[in-house]
């Protein structure tokens, strides 16, 4: 199974015990799991194989799981909202100084 994440890390490989995971919860998982305290090196840090063999990531069931995503997801999409009207805002805001200050 491979995972785009942040920080540099280009492709990761992960072997599980079990296959009953839901996959944007793993994603979430690793991000959390901090793996950038494993990579080594200057410029381009690399995280081996060695380093992070026995690191072991709790996972709630599938069911739990499921319900994180849900609510998480949930507030991915309210933030996305308020972006939208930080964005209205701003522009008004940029509209009535553009035409007070000319």
């Amino acid at each position: 199974m491979e995972f785009h994440l942040p920080h540099g890390i280009l492709r990761l490989v992960i072997r599980m015990k079990f296959l009953n995971v839901n996959k944007k919860c793993l994603f979430y998982m690793l991000r959390h799991a901090n793996l950038d305290q494993y990579a080594n090196g200057t410029g381009q840090p690399n995280i081996s194989q060695a380093s992070i063999a026995n690191v072991e990531i709790a996972c709630p069931n599938i069911q739990e799981q499921d319900k994180i995503i849900k609510e998480v997801e949930l507030y991915e999409q309210e933030i996305a909202k308020a972006e939208v009207i930080i964005e209205s805002i701003a522009m008004r805001k940029q509209f009535i100084l553009d035409k007070c200050l000319k």
